[in-house]
């Protein structure tokens, strides 16, 4: 952490207000129980109780700060390893419906499409359809199959004109082979 006028390394500033704080916590017990009274931290830097004190916290705040990050870490490759099967799952499941629908013509398939637009009441995204993998393979990409179903898509992600006259030479080459 830098600050950016001075260019000075902020990090052992946090560090030690972090361990000061930590300090203040004791020094506030040590004035309940009578002792040190009218003593300030600030005051009290330089002397050895300061100095004994600020070792002492400053390990326990480093092992916390250890902890902390072994923590989030652990809690990050659990997460990690749950979207990993959630992925798998949704992979399987996508299989399981193309095969269902592999003889489906595109018109049946445009009409699933805008059932589950009506459905969540906007246009869909791609990790929200169950069989989207199917689809774009057969339509060359997810915008052209939103685009010929007649849903809307912002200008952005609007399919180039060469997907979609992609898409229409593949579907006259499909009705010339029948």
């Amino acid at each position: 952490m830098k600050n950016k006028k001075r260019g000075k390394f902020l990090g052992d500033v946090w560090f030690q207000q972090n361990v000061e704080n930590r300090m203040r916590k004791t020094l506030r017990e040590m004035q309940a129980r009578g002792k040190m009274r009218n003593a300030t931290i600030e005051g009290l830097r330089g002397t050895p109780w300061y100095k004994e004190e600020f070792q002492k916290h400053a390990k326990l705040f480093k092992e916390e700060r250890k902890k902390q990050t072994e923590e989030r870490a652990a809690h990050a490759r659990s997460a990690s390893l749950n979207a990993l099967a959630e992925n798998e799952a949704l992979a399987e499941r996508d299989k399981a419906w193309a095969a269902k629908h592999e003889n489906d013509t595109d018109e049946q398939l445009l009409d699933y499409l805008r059932q589950c637009a009506a459905e969540l009441g906007h246009t869909p995204m791609r990790r929200e359809v169950l069989g989207s993998t199917y689809i774009t393979e057969r339509f060359g990409n997810w915008s052209v199959a939103l685009t010929v179903a007649g849903l809307y898509l912002p200008k952005k992600k609007r399919p180039k004109q060469t997907a979609l006259d992609a898409y229409t030479k593949k579907r006259q080459k499909a009705e010339s082979l029948k």
